[in-house]
């Protein structure tokens, strides 16, 4: 899958879409795609990825924590709120 990365503005294909995907892996394996050889893999940081668009990646791919908001706000709700269903 090719990503742009942001520093250099060079194509990226990385290799494991797994660890992308993955909060808890802050690098990735990706190739350079630039000149007509190959690259070898290199670890490079997710936070330096866009998509070839120029959107950054999704929360969810890069903070592990990314429902904690949302999660701590519904904790706050109370029990008669949840509880009506309406007259």
């Amino acid at each position: 899958m090719l990503f742009k990365q942001e520093s250099t503005g060079k194509l990226v294909d990385v290799v494991d879409i797994q660890s992308l995907m993955n909060p808890f892996h802050d690098d990735i394996a990706g190739q350079l795609q630039w000149g007509e050889d190959l690259s070898d893999p290199e670890i490079i940081p997710k936070a330096d990825l866009r998509f070839l668009s120029g959107e950054a990646l999704p929360s969810c791919w890069i903070n592990s924590h990314y429902r904690e908001y949302e999660k701590s706000a519904n904790r706050f709700k109370s029990v008669e709120a949840a509880s009506y269903y309406g007259a």
